[in-house]
């Protein structure tokens, strides 16, 4: 009787773990399938989006001359996974910790081009790092309530290839700039001030870049890889 009691009770706690491992894969579908744009959300985005999205899964479509057919050939790939060229590795860690590291290592990056001397280097990139962790902090925060939205969506869009590239255009500009300009970057709150006031330093436009990230609008990051006044160190 014993025995039959201790078999009944495995039976009942293999088939307890068994359905338990079937909730489990049916909530794995369901999450993968949530993640999937829809033929409605790619009716809401625009022919770049549309394009970048394609190209980002190294899908190529040579006969799409229409919104139709972008949108057509997006719903084809939606499950598509990124092209590995274009899938990026997201730092563990806060957004703001994870810019303020991009921000010092390119400016550590700008200062070498630039000839800046130790003590100017050290004191630049540090303003900048501490600038860019309080900016993308509280707007960081405040852009991902609005959308309702956890900061850790905005660390992982931010380092898609193209905001990334976008980002560390607009930190190479205002390193530069603060090279350039000393007087005007001689501390962290000086800087967070350029920062937090869009085109202060022109081209550079952190609160537009956040929030353009917060809703995923690829266009600004296309534009600011563009911009000619990203190029030059002057206001």
């Amino acid at each position: 009787n014993s025995f039959c009691t201790l078999l009944d009770g495995m039976a009942r706690r293999l088939s307890t773990v068994a359905l338990a491992l079937v909730i489990l894969a049916l909530c794995a579908v369901a999450c993968f399938a949530a993640e999937v744009p829809t033929e409605a959300d790619f009716k809401k985005m625009k022919v770049k989006e549309l394009r970048s999205f394609l190209e980002d899964r190294g899908v190529e479509c040579a006969t799409c001359a229409e919104k139709a057919d972008f949108i057509r050939e997006c719903v084809a790939n939606a499950a598509k996974p990124l092209h590995p060229s274009k899938v990026k590795s997201v730092p563990k860690g806060a957004l703001w910790e994870a810019w303020a590291n991009v921000a010092f290592e390119v400016c550590e990056a700008a200062a070498d081009t630039k000839g800046a001397t130790a003590d100017v280097k050290s004191s630049v990139c540090s303003a900048i790092k501490t600038a860019t962790d309080s900016v993308f902090m509280q707007y960081g925060k405040r852009t991902a309530s609005k959308l309702r939205k956890k900061p850790d969506a905005l660390l992982k869009t931010s380092f898609g290839e193209i905001y990334q590239s976008a980002g560390k255009r607009m930190f190479n500009k205002l390193a530069g700039f603060c090279f350039k300009n000393q007087q005007k970057c001689r501390s962290s709150s000086a800087v967070q001030t350029l920062m937090e006031n869009d085109g202060k330093v022109k081209g550079v436009k952190f609160i537009s870049y956040l929030t353009n990230v917060g809703i995923e609008n690829t266009n600004p990051m296309y534009e600011a890889l563009k911009d000619k006044a990203l190029d030059k160190d002057e206001l």
